[in-house]
């Protein structure tokens, strides 16, 4: 799997990896709302949560942190950010193995 690229590839990559763990990794749309991460991975050990992907480098926009706190307060784990590869299978890793929040990598954005 290529690990560096545009932020398509590293969707791919991405995806390819969490259905190789038995999950879905689909993209997740909600017209009419701007900033709404873009990809919704789901798994049977851990359920859904939230991924925005970033080209290598890039940060979430404002407008996409606003409305990923707005959605860590109605209870959903978004992670912001996601750059790389590394970043993103240690996300899906820690969410399928079911680590406890203290212990994550990574953490999903606060409210």
């Amino acid at each position: 799997m290529k690990k560096t690229g545009r932020e398509s590839t590293l969707e791919k990559d991405l995806k390819k990896y969490m259905e190789s763990q038995g999950g879905l990794f689909p993209k997740s749309v909600s017209p009419g709302k701007k900033g709404w991460p873009d990809r919704n991975p789901s798994h049977p050990f851990c359920g859904p949560f939230y991924m925005e992907v970033k080209r290598p480098g890039e940060k979430s926009t404002p407008l996409q942190m606003e409305v990923s706190r707005e959605m860590a307060r109605h209870g959903y784990r978004v992670y912001a950010s996601v750059h790389q590869f590394r970043i993103g299978k240690e996300i899906i890793d820690d969410e399928i193995n079911c680590v406890i929040p203290s212990q994550r990598r990574h953490h999903p954005v606060q409210p």
